[in-house]
């Protein structure tokens, strides 16, 4: 978590509302974790299904390298930065 916030730029005072998606986020534990780290008024969301989580967050990052390719090819432009992209060790949700 804390890296994250280091990568996005963000301290934890900036974050009002977390959404947790997957299996260990429904863990009560993992839940006051967050809530105290964030030092959130109301415990994080959990209620959001996580298929949809996982395929909306697919066509995003799907829409981002595509946008940046010339024809859909594996080239990722941000801002006036280009990079080759490699794709390594994907599995699909349907291998479990």
């Amino acid at each position: 978590v804390k890296r994250v916030l280091q990568d996005a730029g963000l301290k934890r005072h900036e974050i009002h509302e977390v959404v947790m998606v997957g299996g260990s986020t429904r863990i009560p534990k993992i839940q006051s974790l967050i809530q105290d780290f964030f030092d959130l008024p109301k415990p994080p969301v959990h209620k959001v299904n996580p298929d949809e989580a996982v395929a909306v967050g697919a066509a995003i990052q799907g829409g981002i390298l595509w946008e940046g390719s010339a024809m859909g090819g594996a080239l990722v432009a941000v801002g006036q930065q280009t990079w080759d992209l490699v794709l390594i060790d994907v599995t699909p949700l349907s291998l479990g």
